[in-house]
């Protein structure tokens, strides 16, 4: 038995290393199930578990607080809708590394109007064949630090939010990197992809903005920007500046991408307003649009510099508020 020990201690260290979700459970949920409900499901759910949600429309939000966790549908037709949790959105995931497949997230309203198909708090996330459909927002979130938002072929269509603080589609925090694959965006009021990641990267994607008013561009990136094989269509209504692109950090490259402008006006592909020189390859502007400009960086800086000033003045003058207090106080 003693000569067994090695062996056996050998393999219990094995099976320590090996993702939680290798020894996970698959939770069957949905009509004909033993959870009739997604809330049923999420109950039972422990960290590395995936929930197969069966086809059917369900009138529910949930909070998913499991690491690791894996809830998928049977495709467009496993609906979730009409429904908010917290206030916040259909779905709000607050465990790391959260995957969301093959499902429909729709319909979410909240007063605040930042109603999302999915708020994301955890580190970590993983986000194909999912439809965002007619939520004021698709997915919100982020919380800054290290972490990795991956959307993969993706839909989000309709809804949203246009006028003086456009909703967009999907609206990243400050993470490591958010990476879009072969998504299309298109009939969302507002803007489309807003992202504060240290990087993102855009591929063979179709992005379209312009449905109403107050649109907003089609991406909005102040980290590194990295754009290649996608179309941006803007119209009928121009976004600000006429800009598919604005951005203001210091590294961005655009390649192989198609900007198709049917607002009546003069487009532009990339407004730059970061401090770098920008990269643009094989991309197709029609002669009557602009490629790249930096029009408004002046203005954009000086209303930063403003910001800086007015929240420094803020700051300083509530420290001397405290510490005259601690001084009456004594």
């Amino acid at each position: 038995m003693d000569l067994l020990k090695p062996a056996l201690l050998v393999f219990a260290g094995a099976l320590s290393g090996f993702p939680s979700g290798a020894l996970a459970a698959v939770i069957e949920a949905g009509q004909g199930t033993p959870n009739p409900t997604l809330g049923a499901a999420v109950r039972r759910a422990q960290d590395g578990d995936t929930i197969r949600l069966a086809a059917g429309t369900y009138y529910e939000c949930a909070v998913l607080t499991q690491q690791d966790l894996v809830l998928e549908g049977a495709g467009p037709e496993t609906r979730l809708t009409d429904a908010t949790c917290e206030g916040k959105a259909v779905l709000v995931g607050r465990g790391d590394r959260l995957t969301l497949r093959n499902l429909t997230l729709s319909r979410a309203r909240v007063p605040d109007h930042n109603g999302a198909g999915l708020r994301s708090e955890g580190r970590g996330l993983t986000l194909d064949r999912v439809h965002f459909e007619n939520n004021e927002v698709g997915v919100l979130g982020g919380p800054p630090g290290p972490g990795v938002i991956l959307v993969q072929d993706c839909v989000f269509e309709r809804g949203g939010v246009a006028g003086d603080q456009p909703t967009a589609a999907l609206a990243i925090g400050e993470i490591g990197q958010l990476r879009v694959e072969r998504s299309r965006f298109e009939g969302v009021k507002g803007a489309q992809i807003v992202s504060a990641a240290n990087e993102t990267i855009i591929t063979g994607s179709t992005i379209a903005t312009g449905v109403e008013d107050g649109a907003g561009a089609a991406v909005q990136a102040s980290g590194a920007l990295q754009l290649t094989e996608s179309t941006l269509a803007l119209g009928p209504n121009p976004p600000p500046r006429g800009a598919a692109i604005r951005v203001t950090g210091s590294t961005v490259a655009v390649r192989g991408t198609r900007l198709v402008n049917t607002t009546g006006q003069q487009a532009i592909l990339l407004l730059n307003w970061g401090s770098g020189t920008p990269e643009l390859s094989g991309n197709t502007v029609s002669p009557s649009d602009t490629a790249v400009s930096s029009a408004g960086r002046w203005r954009y800086e000086a209303g930063r510099f403003k910001r800086t000033l007015s929240e420094e003045a803020r700051h300083t003058a509530g420290a001397a508020k405290r510490a005259l207090k601690g001084i009456i106080g004594r």
